[in-house]
């Protein structure tokens, strides 16, 4: 635990001028660390990559996402567009909140994710099209009745993480 914090810190100070990132929060109580997930600008996506390969870091390309092997540690580089970082940022943080709220939102008709709320046009199993509805972490999360200000303060636990999402009138407990 204490290296993956000290290795936030070198990160934080070796990336700062190089492009705009987020280091992904989990729950503060995890103990172990299999990897970082870093939200960074995709307009500095080949910069970043070049920074990396001077230093003969191993890299792997899968979609969105470089995977880097940066002193024995998987960095897990999330390319987002500008204007969807802080809304991937929250999707993301917080280990599988955004994933299991996801599932809630899912059974009123919308989707929520990185890019914000959406509502699914839907005929049956066919989807014609996602509408944006909203990228406002208040308004998401009080509509399906989640407390807010709550989730500002962030999870220590998963068992909090777990409580969080069950406490929303729409969370079906089968």
């Amino acid at each position: 635990k204490q290296e993956y914090h000290d290795l936030v810190r070198v990160l934080t100070d070796k990336l700062k001028d190089l492009a705009r990132f987020e280091i992904i929060p989990t729950y503060r109580q995890k103990e172990s660390f299999g990897d970082m997930d870093i939200l960074m600008d995709n307009r500095y996506r080949q910069e970043v990559r070049a920074w990396f390969q001077k230093i003969q870091c191993p890299l792997h390309v899968n979609g969105n996402v470089d995977s880097v092997l940066y002193v024995d540690f998987q960095l897990d580089l999330i390319f987002t567009h500008p204007t969807e970082i802080d809304m991937a940022l929250a999707y993301f943080s917080w280990g599988d909140l955004g994933n299991l709220m996801g599932r809630v939102f899912h059974k009123t008709g919308f989707k929520y994710g990185h890019k914000g709320l959406l509502f699914l046009v839907k005929s049956g199993h066919y989807q014609f099209a996602e509408i944006p509805v909203s990228t406002d972490m208040r308004k998401i999360l009080e509509f399906v009745e989640y407390d807010y200000d709550r989730w500002l303060k962030g999870f220590d636990a998963q068992e909090e993480i777990f409580e969080y999402v069950a406490s929303s009138p729409y969370f079906n407990k089968k």
